[in-house]
């Protein structure tokens, strides 16, 4: 599900056009399984710090989005 995701934000212009589909979904899994270890064992990151989320999102967003519109 998670490719097919990806797939269609590049599709629509959301993500880069660029992007490997099948890494970027990897990755995004990758840091899903870690923010859900986090929560399950926190430890040094304060995972209910509304501004790290924010800044988390910020930068998966700002990593992945389409510079201009296609």
């Amino acid at each position: 599900h998670m490719i097919a995701a990806v797939r269609s934000g590049i599709a629509s212009g959301e993500l880069r056009a660029e992007l490997d589909a099948e890494r970027a979904a990897d990755l995004l899994r990758l840091v899903s399984i870690a923010l859900t270890d986090h929560l399950l064992f926190p430890q040094w990151i304060d995972a209910a710090d509304d501004r790290f989320v924010a800044t988390c999102l910020d930068v998966l967003r700002r990593g992945l989005r389409a510079q201009e519109p296609r």
